[in-house]
């Protein structure tokens, strides 16, 4: 395909009845190249248009990130156990799920945990990693449920699971 290298370049066509359009290639194919500007898009046929590369645009550098695999870090039956466990003497207490998006040391993820608010005082309970939100998400909707299941007599569920990042 000989249109491939224009992608991301800004071109400037001239139609084959005097229209002259400039924008940025955003699709192409054998025949045709898709172009946008601020003001609209464009379809550029390149056998009877003509058209020049004015600016190419080069890359831009995302930092690159492993994504983390997945790992538990404590099952269904540990995390009733310390809910259970920080809840014995509680006067009141509310558990949100959470969804910790992360990016540090090279490394993305997501935290599914548990934010237990005991007294006053909160608490973050890790239950497990993600390299994938839509995994983490899931996961997190599951804790959720589960937990309502439950039925502890202090413990206020706050409904719904947020996808924050510090």
């Amino acid at each position: 395909m000989k249109n491939a290298n224009l992608l991301n370049k800004t071109i400037k066509a001239v139609t084959i009845k005097g229209f002259e359009v400039e924008g940025k290639v955003y699709d192409y194919n054998e025949r045709y190249l898709s172009i946008e500007n601020e003001v609209d898009y464009y379809v550029i046929d390149t056998q009877h248009d003509t058209y020049e590369v004015i600016e190419e645009v080069q890359a831009v550098q995302e930092p690159e990130f492993e994504i983390v695999e997945d790992t538990v870090q404590m099952d269904i039956k540990q995390l009733k156990k310390e809910i259970q466990q920080r809840l014995k003497y509680a006067e009141e207490a509310t558990a949100k799920v959470q969804v910790y998006d992360f990016e540090e040391a090279g490394e993305s993820g997501f935290d599914v945990e548990v934010k237990l608010t005991v007294d006053g005082e909160e608490e973050w309970l890790n239950v497990q990693t993600y390299g994938l939100e839509k995994d983490a998400v899931r996961r997190a909707k599951s804790i959720l449920n589960t937990i309502t299941k439950w039925e502890l007599d202090t413990l206020e569920m706050v409904s719904g699971v947020e996808v924050y990042h510090a």
